[in-house]
């Protein structure tokens, strides 16, 4: 089905039988090019000589799983702290992306630059919509913070200095969760 635009009289404009629905190929197409275009900023971010530098002084373990027996990419994180010192204040970092798109792996540089400054960094993956519907994606965030207050203070994070960060799909799931 197709809608009409909202100056035009509420009607409902119906295709010629036959033709494919064009919704569900343009948002995959949307989807496909928002997706990878992030992606290309995210490795081109590497290149950035502030990115690099601070790559220098942080030591990053990547997909540590949160959840006992996950097998997903989904339950995963990386853990960005600096290479010396400690303890250092915690944060949760959570991803943005419509709840739909983007990944730990699309804002490592975020991460990064956190440890950088000081803090022990848990950068978390979480369920994407629409596979995984409401709530699985609140869901997986309390996960990860159940994870980090029982796993920071191992290596080196404080967990009196715990932040919750985020943006746009991730400061709303981090907002659930304060």
């Amino acid at each position: 089905m197709l809608w009409p635009m909202p100056d035009l009289p509420p009607t409902l404009v119906v295709p010629p039988p036959g033709l494919p629905p064009k919704r569900p190929v343009l948002a995959a197409a949307t989807q496909w090019a928002l997706h990878h275009s992030v992606i290309t900023v995210a490795r081109a971010a590497r290149l950035t000589p502030v990115i690099w530098g601070a790559r220098r002084q942080v030591v990053v373990q990547r997909n540590v799983s949160y959840v006992a027996g996950a097998r997903t990419w989904a339950h995963r994180l990386d853990i960005h702290r600096p290479r010396q010192g400690g303890p250092w204040p915690v944060v949760l970092y959570v991803h943005g992306g419509g709840f739909g798109l983007l990944s730990k792996d699309t804002h490592w540089h975020i991460a990064t630059a956190l440890a950088s400054l000081g803090f022990w960094v848990a950068n978390i993956n979480y369920r994407l919509a629409p596979k995984h519907p409401y709530p699985a994606a609140l869901q997986d965030s309390a996960q990860a913070l159940a994870w980090v207050v029982d796993h920071a203070a191992k290596s080196g994070g404080d967990l009196s200095r715990l932040v919750l960060a985020g943006e746009s799909a991730g400061a709303n799931l981090v907002t659930a969760l304060a």
